[in-house]
Order: structure tokens, then sequence, then C-alpha cells
């Protein structure tokens, strides 16, 4: 992926080729345009930055440091690339040690196996996310 984002990004739109043209000349700027150049600047700046540490641990096997919340969620102490990161820094990543999805078929329409919550993931995805959890298996 990052092979292909390196080549084609910024033709296809997933990245920003350069900071914005007007940058230098914001004292003269309204502010909406204003609002505008530093949004642009920072995407620009976040793209180039998930990009270069990518680069940089490319064909490597990396770890990320995560830590629990007192409600049980884990969150991602890395900046930039990560799992938890735009789609872009998630777009990067290929983990290593995969696992199959098993099917465990039941007599109700859900179980609790790893493709039933994949389709349930997938709907929340879509905007189904108010369903029951056999309606957005289904």
């Amino acid at each position: 992926m990052l092979n292909y984002i390196s080549a084609n990004g910024v033709k296809l739109g997933l990245i920003l080729e350069d900071i914005h043209p007007l940058t230098n000349k914001k004292d003269i700027l309204d502010n909406k345009t204003k609002l505008e150049i530093v949004q642009h600047n920072d995407k620009y700046y976040l793209h180039k930055n998930i990009l270069t540490i990518a680069e940089l641990f490319q064909d490597q096997i990396i770890y990320f440091p995560v830590f629990l919340d007192t409600r049980g969620r884990l969150y991602c102490q890395t900046d930039y690339l990560s799992f938890q990161g735009c789609e872009l820094a998630k777009s990067l990543l290929e983990f290593v040690n995969g696992d199959e999805i098993h099917l465990d078929l039941s007599k109700n329409g859900f179980s609790n196996d790893a493709l039933s919550y994949l389709k349930i993931f997938g709907a929340n995805c879509y905007g189904k996310d108010k369903l029951s959890f056999l309606n957005r298996v289904k």
C-alpha cells in the first residue's frame, strides 16, 4: 500500500502534494480563508509524517505501546502511524500474526463468533448501529 500511495496518492487525492500556496500571505486574508489554509497545512503535515514513519519502518515488525483505561478500552500511545489513526495510517498497516475467522452457526441467527462481530462492525460503519445485533448480522 505504501508504494501505491507514494506513486499515486497525490493524483488520486489520497494525500496532499504541498502546503497551501497562500500560507505566507495569511495576514492579508479573511478569517475563513485563513482557516482553510491552516486545515490544509495540518492535513498535509499529518500525511507527510505518516508516510515518513511508514517508510522508516517498511518491511519491519513494529509493536505499538497501548494502555487500558478504567473502562477497559484500549488506546494506542503512538502518534501518527497507529491502528487507531486516520484512514491513511490504518491502510499502511499489515498485521503479522493473523487468525482465521471461524463460522459458528447458531439456531437464532446470531452467534458469538468472529464473523458475526465483523458483520456488526460493517453495519455500524454504514450507519446501521441502532439496529439489533441480529439485524446487523443479517
